[in-house]
């Protein structure tokens, strides 16, 4: 019994003494190694800038850039705009001249028939007044069937050809006829005339314009010139179908 109390009292000797080494590691005594010497710095997390994202990671303003507008430029420039129309038109009291935009061969239907062509074209275009074209038969010729005139005989971009009737028979022309009844600039062209530079006829007229044959012939102005080849510079087979008329206002 004596054996086995000592066996207890040394246990318990030994049990107190393992605590109290324990306790004494926790407390920083003895040689334990202070572990949060080795952490390094806590972070002061009472400051909140600490944890924002640095600056260059912020989120970039999309707004849309003022320069993403539509450029001044892509508005539809002055020159696209519609054309300006020309009725009424003005020619301070002249006479207005078109070369037709219309073409054809010989067959012109008599001279009434091409007379009807201007004015069909001129209606169109909605230009006032009567309008003959500049051809000579075997009976009728601008000399005297057209009416005289001492006012300018004007083109439709207020270009003058001639001063007057007097002026437009005498051979020579201040600019060629080269604007069509709506104002657009044409090509040079051939024209049907069958008439001299004196307003009478030349006796070459695809059979009083009633023939588109290419056996029968007749007289051609170039509407470029101002010079006697604007009414007869050469004889032209009246089958061919892209020849224009002098049209002219009465």
């Amino acid at each position: 019994m004596r054996l086995l109390a000592g066996v207890a009292l040394t246990a318990a000797f030994l049990g107190s003494a393992c605590i109290d080494r324990m306790r004494d590691g926790f407390d920083g005594g003895g040689d334990s190694e202070d572990l949060s010497s080795k952490a390094g710095p806590k972070p002061d997390l009472s400051r909140a800038s600490d944890l924002a994202p640095p600056s260059d990671l912020a989120v970039p303003d999309m707004a849309v850039p003022r320069d993403l507008a539509v450029p001044r430029d892509l508005a539809v420039p002055p020159d696209v705009a519609p054309p300006l129309d020309l009725t009424p038109i003005d020619l301070d009291g002249g006479t207005i001249v078109f070369l037709s935009s219309a073409q054809s061969n010989g067959a012109l239907g008599g001279i009434s028939g091409a007379d009807a062509i201007c004015q069909r074209l001129a209606g169109q275009a909605n230009l006032p007044g009567t309008y003959k074209a500049w051809l000579s038969d075997g009976s009728s010729k601008p000399s005297t069937s057209f009416t005289r005139s001492s006012a300018p005989y004007h083109l439709l971009d207020g270009t003058v050809v001639a001063t007057s009737t007097t002026q437009l028979l005498s051979g020579t022309l201040l600019a060629g006829i080269l604007v069509d009844e709506h104002g657009q600039q044409l090509p040079d062209s051939e024209v049907w005339t069958g008439t001299s530079t004196s307003g009478s006829g030349t006796g070459s007229n695809c059979s009083n314009w009633s023939s588109g044959a290419n056996a029968a012939k007749a007289t051609v102005g170039l509407a470029s010139a101002t010079t006697y080849k604007w009414t007869s510079v050469y004889l032209q087979f009246c089958d061919r179908g892209n020849v224009r008329l002098y049209c002219f206002q009465q």
